[in-house]
């Protein structure tokens, strides 16, 4: 039994002693690759610092390409507007400010206000008067939600038609605004459908807020605001020419396109009158209005012996000053207030362009008489990029 002992005991010594070193080369495997994983590790920490410190090195760079781009394009923009004569030219530097000052407070691109006052001044508005008349136009859009060349459309048109100046901007403004208040409708489709039936009414006298109140109450009428646009319009130009059965019930009333808005008369009252005189006559409305498209119109701003038109206007009215409390709420939105910052920075990256320009400018001003040597000076640099490429092709292939 001893000697058995003895021979186990000899087994498991010998045992330990074959698998010590097996064992002892794993544990330091295993610690070599702990090691490794934390070299690799710092390694790409390293890479993640250097290439921090690489894009913040970057950044100074970045951002001075990125302002030289935004000013140059307002530039661009600034000296087109300077093509519109001499009166323009001689007011681009009080044009840049004042479209930097609206961008700022309103929030509104500066790419945006410029090509609108291009195409305002285009229009005919006097650059005198141009920046208070696109302000207006601007608060409007803001209030409304609306697109900002638009606006402008609208509020220059009616303007125009009606022989307004530029003190007159803001009421116009206020107006167009109630207008898709009562009509229950949007700016932009105020905007562009009112224009359509702006000249005809100034021509026959109609009072704007007449007009605005009569194309607001069609437009809830009507499937759309383009259909009121064009049935009020057919409705004015029938009064405009009027066919023989309308010509025969006006006579009969004592009106002509002179006298229609005579003794406080309103549009309601003028189509309620001949709405009623007709059917005294045993003439069909339908017959004495003429065209189908107007009948709409005619019969909305009639109805309930104009009743219904003298409430509308009414409301016309309470709801001029809606333009400033709109204006109030979407201001303060987060979008209207990231917008403002995004044109402040925007504002500081052309002012920070500008002398980059100036030196670029002073720069090129000599590079025509000096392009023959500028390609020299090119091409060789091109021979020495391609020497470059040659001496590192094997390096390259050895890689790939």
């Amino acid at each position: 039994m001893p000697a058995a002992k003895k021979t186990t005991l000899q087994i498991v010594l010998k045992a330990i002693n074959l698998t010590a070193a097996p064992f002892a080369l794993v544990q330091r495997s295993l610690v070599s690759l702990k090691n490794a994983g934390v070299a690799a590790f710092a390694a790409i920490g390293g890479a993640i610092t250097r290439m921090g410190t690489t894009l913040l090195s970057l950044a100074g760079p970045m951002a001075a390409i990125q302002s030289i781009r935004l000013g140059a394009a307002f530039e661009e923009d600034i000296a087109k507007i300077g093509t519109l004569g001499k009166e323009a030219r001689d007011r681009l530097g009080e044009f840049r400010v004042e479209l930097e000052r609206i961008a700022v407070t309103s929030g509104t691109p500066l790419d945006d206000l410029a090509e609108a006052l291009f195409n305002m001044i285009s229009a005919g508005v006097s650059a005198s008067d141009a920046i208070k008349t696109l302000e207006e136009a601007n608060r409007l859009a803001v209030a409304g939600s609306a697109n900002l060349a638009q606006s402008v459309f609208a509020l220059t048109k009616v303007m125009s038609a009606y022989g307004l100046g530029v003190e007159e901007a803001r009421s116009v403004s206020e107006k167009l605004f109630a207008t898709q208040v009562i009509g229950q409708t949007t700016v932009e489709e105020v905007a562009s459908n009112l224009a359509k039936v702006t000249s005809v009414a100034a021509a026959l006298k109609v009072p704007l807020d007449q007009l605005a109140t009569a194309f607001g109450d069609i437009t809830k009428v009507a499937s759309n605001s383009e259909e009121a646009a064009v049935s009020l319009r057919s409705a004015l130009v029938g009064l405009q020419k009027p066919s023989s059965d309308l010509e025969l019930v006006m006579g009969e009333l004592g009106l002509n396109i002179e006298n229609l808005f005579h003794d406080g008369r309103t549009l309601g009252d003028v189509f309620s009158l001949i709405t009623k005189k007709s059917k005294e006559l045993g003439l069909p409305l339908a017959k004495v209005v003429g065209n189908v498209r107007a009948f709409v119109a005619v019969a909305t701003l009639g109805q309930d012996e104009g009743k219904r038109f003298a409430a509308a206007l009414g409301n016309f009215t309470n709801a001029t000053g809606d333009l400033d409390v709109s204006l109030e709420l979407l201001e303060a939105t987060t979008t209207r207030t990231l917008g403002r910052m995004r044109e402040f920075m925007k504002v500081l990256a052309t002012r920070v362009a500008a002398p980059w320009m100036r030196e670029l400018n002073k720069q090129l001003e000599g590079t025509s008489s000096n392009l023959d040597e500028a390609r020299i000076r090119a091409e060789i640099f091109g021979l020495e990029i391609l020497k470059w490429a040659k001496q590192a092709s094997p390096f390259i292939d050895f890689l790939t």
